[in-house]
């Protein structure tokens, strides 16, 4: 079957879980583990995450402690992070780096939404990439004569409707992230 339902939202589900989780990382506004446990660094000759090299906790809402298993590590560490722009200067202490982040101020909180609403179009984007690619298909096997001209219309008005229900969602759930940005 050429419309299958199932694996057509499958893959707009996808497109809602990476704007989900590049929300999150987007809108860090507290001191949390999110805002540096992907960073990449350089490892034994791997590029690995942090997360994947450290023990990483927040200390208070504007103080992350990062510990790494290995304390040789610790200047590559702090390279990374810099590297990363997170907006964050890593200082160390001892074995551990402590990040201190300022509090959120306006101008931040501005930088913030724009990138939201980055990543909402990006997501959209991407929308619309899945809905070409669905659309060829049902050009392709009308072509094929798999399905009739009838069917890839009916199939076209059916896709539309997934498409304008997940562009609802990406408003959705980029609006709630922006409002609570605001509100914070």
């Amino acid at each position: 079957m050429i419309f299958d339902q199932t694996k057509i939202k499958e893959k707009f589900n996808a497109v809602i879980l990476m704007l989900e989780e590049k929300l999150k990382n987007a809108a860090v506004l507290s001191a949390s583990p999110a805002l540096v446990e992907d960073i990449q660094v350089k490892y034994q000759g791997y590029i690995m995450k942090l997360k994947e090299l450290c023990a990483i906790r927040a200390q208070g809402p504007r103080t992350l402690i990062i510990e790494p298993w290995d304390k040789n590590i610790i200047k590559d560490l702090i390279s990374a992070i810099f590297e990363a722009n997170i907006g964050v200067t890593p200082l160390q202490e001892q074995d551990y780096i402590r990040l201190s982040l300022a509090p959120i101020t306006g101008d931040d909180k501005e930088r913030i939404v724009k990138k939201l609403k980055e990543i909402k179009e990006q997501s959209r984007i991407n929308v619309r990439r899945l809905r070409e690619e669905f659309l060829k298909e049902f050009e392709k096997a009308q072509k094929e004569k798999i399905i009739s001209e009838d069917q890839k219309f009916k199939y076209k008005d059916a896709l539309e409707k997934i498409v304008k229900e997940y562009n609802q969602k990406i408003d959705e759930i980029t609006e709630l992230k922006i409002t609570s940005v605001l509100n914070a």
